[in-house]
């Protein structure tokens, strides 16, 4: 059961509204599962203030999934889900709260940094919905080429955190207020509500915030993910181990770095041109997933619903002449180290270590509570979590399956 949607529309009323909102209603979660919604619910409606910012978006990136289906509402099809709703909630919020960071937003400094993203020329606090929704479409297409994953960090030519929180600002101030504008209802992304005033239509706030959500838990993965050492390090380690051992002197004990390289040194004898062999259809999978943009599947999910199956959908949509990767020899995929070549050998490996994707729970904390480790792949961003100890990356996703491994083993160590 959805939030009340006029009620979402107006945060003056929001928090009022919700106050009576039950949970157990939804036939389909139990009674747990319904607690923890109300309470994620009732804390995402709370007042706003500046310093709350960075955990009220953590908590709706991390508790509210982008993948929950759109949702049937007396027998209508509503075209929002929890955090479609609550995602409105939030930019209203932020537009009434309007916070410094928003007032003195630049983007003109954005746009000489990345000049591709230069869509519209007035200021963002002046966009109209149009421009916003375009502005951020043009961060879904230019993404790739201005952040990315490096050997020790994460690498961006902007703010991106900063910029997406100015865009809900912005677009807090259009859900928040409806449409004085009569003729904009020849517009696809307008209906008519109550005597000629307008709003946004649901299914365009459900392809924004799908693309919002997507690219900004994309974002915030590769803040904090743990970059693994690589092997040089890490036998650096071990020889530095050695030798304070060898003078008699008290040195660490830690033994993690031997594990990982023992680890590391176990997959890589072991794997082998079958694992190659029999995960081909996996490897189609996950260069499809790779290729798209990050949001394009959830939205297309919800766009299309009831016919929504399999990635072949989405990537044949968004490219029609679209052609199948192919997977490289297995000398060549040991050699190159690419994770779309290589993690499929390594499910087949190690089958209990799902992949999931921006439609399937990625970076969902309810789905990721269900496995102890997970990779998680959003449009060709890698990383691998451990539901409790955090996210890791290496450049060679062989040595950060090691390392998760390890880290698996010692969390189940210090629980017993």
């Amino acid at each position: 059961m959805l939030l009340d949607k006029q009620s979402a529309m107006n945060t003056t009323t929001l928090g009022a509204s919700n106050s009576n909102f039950n949970p157990s209603e939804d036939c389909a979660i139990d009674a747990a599962t319904a607690a923890r919604r109300q309470s994620n619910i009732q804390f995402m409606l709370e007042t706003l203030t500046v310093d709350d910012i960075p955990a009220r978006l953590d908590a709706w990136l991390r508790k509210f999934d982008r993948a929950q289906n759109i949702e049937i509402k007396n027998g209508a099809l509503l075209g929002l889900n929890d955090m479609h709703v609550i995602g409105m909630s939030l930019c209203s919020q932020l537009h009434f709260l309007n916070p410094p960071a928003y007032t003195n937003f630049d983007i003109e400094y954005v746009y000489r940094q990345l000049p591709r993203l230069r869509v519209h020329s007035c200021r963002l606090q002046e966009m109209s919905w149009d421009c916003i929704q375009d502005v951020l479409t043009a961060i879904q297409l230019e993404i790739k080429t201005f952040m990315q994953q490096g050997e020790k960090e994460c690498f961006a030519q902007i703010d991106i955190g900063e910029m997406l929180i100015c865009i809900m600002c912005r677009a807090g101030f259009f859900i928040a207020h409806k449409w004085p504008c009569a003729q904009s209802a020849q517009k696809l992304d307008y209906v008519d509500v109550y005597d000629d005033a307008m709003h946004i239509a649901n299914h365009a706030i459900a392809q924004f915030l799908d693309c919002l959500h997507a690219i900004a838990g994309v974002a915030q993965m590769l803040v904090r993910q743990i970059y693994v050492p690589s092997v040089e390090h890490l036998k650096q380690q071990v020889e530095q181990r050695k030798a304070v051992a060898e003078t008699g002197e008290t040195g660490t004990d830690d033994k993690q770095p031997c594990r990982v390289l023992s680890m590391y040194e176990k997959i890589c004898s072991e794997i082998s041109e079958h694992h190659r062999e029999v995960t081909l259809d996996n490897f189609y999978e996950q260069s499809m997933v790779s290729d798209l943009y990050p949001g394009s599947i959830t939205q297309y999910k919800h766009r299309h619903q009831a016919v929504f199956h399999s990635i072949s959908q989405v990537v044949y949509f968004n490219w029609p002449a679209y052609a199948r990767k192919k997977q490289s020899s297995f000398a060549e995929l040991m050699q190159q180290r690419q994770y779309t070549n290589l993690v499929p050998l390594l499910c087949e490996m190690y089958p209990d270590i799902p992949v999931l994707y921006e439609h399937t729970g990625a970076l969902f904390a309810d789905c990721h509570a269900q496995h102890t480790l997970a990779w998680v792949c959003i449009a060709g961003y890698w990383t691998i979590v451990h539901n409790v100890t955090g996210c890791y990356y290496n450049q060679d996703p062989i040595l950060t399956l090691s390392y998760a491994l390890v880290q698996q083993e010692q969390h189940d160590e210090h629980v017993a």
